[in-house]
């Protein structure tokens, strides 16, 4: 094997992982990295903390995977039946195994005071795994993949209901107010994630957070309040922070 990517597959097939979201779910590599590291197509070397995680989720040799020195499995080293288990599990539930299976990547919003839409960007940090859903539960509720996306949520603001660290999908398509349900909204320019309260024909951004005094509703008019999309989908993220 003369270079990282032929390594790589090599592994991850030794390995049994039948994608790239399997390997980042267990590597906790995004799947966007890994896909640049089998097509050569960064603009160096992958680093090399990348490299180990995706090495001990391969069980092969960091040194083999990086610079293709020495045999290709760890010394000494065996796999727990428990290590086997999991992998085995992430192989039967993989968008592979499942094609009934549909993932919602994961993007950063950029947005423009006054603007209607908005840029996406792929967020690539460690934790921006793709929320996967089943095709039935789109149907079931009437959404279609292309108008889907998924973000980040920031700040304490929607607590209990949305943590720091969440991830949510929101619908693009549902951008007519809705009283009492949440939105991701472009906010004077900032993208914040907020129940759409309606209170005497006027409407209103409303945080969940129980300390209004910090956390206190704004009027939500058509010059510096655009809404995203509906929130239709939280996964909560208990390994931040």
């Amino acid at each position: 094997m003369s270079n990282i990517a032929a390594r790589l597959d090599q592994a991850m097939s030794a390995a049994g992982f039948p994608s790239q979201s399997a390997l980042a779910r267990a590597s906790g590599v995004p799947q966007p990295t890994i896909n640049r590291i089998l097509k050569n197509s960064g603009k160096g070397h992958p680093e090399a903390a990348t490299v180990r995680k995706l090495a001990e989720a391969c069980n092969v040799s960091f040194n083999w995977l990086n610079e293709g020195l020495g045999e290709m499995g760890r010394d000494a080293v065996t796999p727990s039946a428990k290590v086997q288990a999991l992998k085995a599990l992430i192989a039967s539930t993989a968008p592979a195994a499942r094609p009934d299976i549909v993932e919602i990547p994961v993007y950063k919003l950029n947005i423009t005071a006054g603007i209607t839409g908005f840029q996406a960007e792929l967020d690539e940090s460690e934790f921006a795994i793709p929320v996967a859903v089943t095709q039935r539960w789109l149907d079931q509720h009437g959404l279609a993949k292309e108008q889907l996306v998924a973000t980040t949520v920031r700040g304490d603001s929607m607590e209990e209901t949305l943590s720091d660290g969440d991830t949510v999908i929101i619908n693009t398509k549902s951008v007519r107010p809705r009283d009492n349900k949440i939105f991701a909204v472009n906010f004077g320019g900032q993208a914040v994630v907020k129940r759409l309260i309606s209170d005497f024909g006027r409407w209103f951004l409303v945080s969940d957070n129980s300390d209004q005094k910090r956390y206190h509703r704004e009027e939500c008019s058509t010059e510096n309040c655009i809404l995203i999309g509906e929130v239709v989908m939280a996964q909560r993220n208990f390994l931040r922070g």
